[in-house]
């Protein structure tokens, strides 16, 4: 958990509190929105958390997923929502994305 804040903290320049909020979603819901980004920019952001998580043989699992109806439209367009999972929900992928 702690690796996890600390590179929610180091990638996303996020405060410790929202850090947290997000990995404890992770460790409770199985996912976390780190927030809205351009494609590039997510997908950049993504393969950060990725190389550290590898580095560290740390199991987490960083994707990049369009934007959900729930954020406004002009977002939704041209933005990505980034999610941070645990690997082990990896198996599950194809049933979880489709309640997405």
């Amino acid at each position: 958990m702690a690796f996890v804040v600390c590179v929610l903290q180091d990638v996303f320049q996020i405060t410790y509190d929202e850090a947290m909020r997000i990995m404890l979603s992770v460790h409770k819901n199985g996912t976390g929105s780190c927030g809205c980004y351009s494609r590039t920019e997510a997908e950049d952001l993504a393969k950060q958390v990725m190389a550290r998580a590898r580095e560290a043989q740390h199991p987490l699992l960083c994707v990049v997923k369009p934007a959900s109806r729930s954020h406004d439209l002009v977002r939704m367009v041209a933005r990505l929502v980034i999610m941070v999972v645990p690997r082990h929900y990896l198996p599950n992928w194809s049933e979880r994305a489709s309640g997405w």
